[in-house]
């Protein structure tokens, strides 16, 4: 009689955990983000879920788009659309993101080519783009190689290792024409070695992000930069943006 009630208390345990690993609630987020993009593949269309919402984006070319909202599982997939054999549209995944890896607030989504042996796939990853820190008349240099660089933008010099940014506000340019002298060093065989140098002009109403980027190469052709600038003056993005919502049902 014990054996049957012990093995009754078992079972009945057992059904309680079973029903309570069911009914625990998904994990969720809710962000709003930024996107942008220096490549241009297939118009830069992709797409993604908001909930019960298809949200269609037209990623505008270096240059950040709207807030974008968010609501769902911490991986936000991206895909783009394509026919198959049977011409039916399907769903062709592209990038993702995972903001459960994240503490970033203010989420900037760089989307880009990855490419290698011999075929290309969009890749994604989220950057800071906290404007607090980064008023007009500042530059943002972020570290997208895996070597730490040294630098200087004028007289403000800055040390960022891989994944690392930085923002600098000139102190003193070169000449009444406001140009700006620029020098990037990497190590080379334990030394670190200038791999650029070249001269900018200076908008003090104006912000910019570098992106600095491994460009396959050795010596002063190591890497490249992207430059990303906005102006007081500019108006919100408009024709290179495109966004667009469709209840796609639950």
């Amino acid at each position: 009689m014990k054996s049957l009630i012990l093995l009754l208390i078992t079972v009945t345990t057992a059904g309680l955990s079973i029903s309570s690993a069911q009914t625990l609630p998904e994990e969720t987020v809710n962000v709003t983000f930024r996107a942008f993009t220096w490549d241009r593949v297939n118009d830069n269309i992709i797409y993604y879920r908001d909930g019960s919402e298809e949200v269609r984006l037209r990623l505008p070319w270096m240059k950040r788009s709207e807030v974008l909202r968010y609501e769902g599982p911490p991986v936000l997939q991206f895909y783009q659309k394509r026919k198959n054999k049977k011409g039916e549209w399907i769903q062709n995944p592209v990038a993702s993101v995972d903001f459960s890896q994240s503490t970033i607030e203010s989420p900037l989504l760089l989307f880009y080519l990855e490419k290698g042996n011999g075929s290309a796939k969009f890749g994604a990853r989220i950057l800071n783009d906290d404007m607090e820190d980064f008023p007009f008349g500042s530059y943002r240099v972020v570290n997208l190689t895996p070597a730490s660089i040294r630098g200087h933008i004028g007289n403000d010099v800055f040390s960022l290792k891989p994944g690392q940014s930085t923002t600098v506000t000139p102190k003193k340019l070169i000449s009444n024409d406001r140009n700006v002298v620029v020098e990037i060093q990497t190590p080379v065989d334990g030394e670190y070695k200038s791999v650029s140098e070249s001269v900018w002009t200076y908008h003090p109403d104006g912000r910019t992000i570098c992106f600095l980027i491994e460009n396959g190469q050795k010596g002063r052709d190591y890497f490249k930069i992207n430059v990303m600038s906005e102006f007081e003056s500019d108006n919100p993005p408009s024709e290179d943006l495109e966004v667009r919502r469709m209840d796609v049902g639950n």
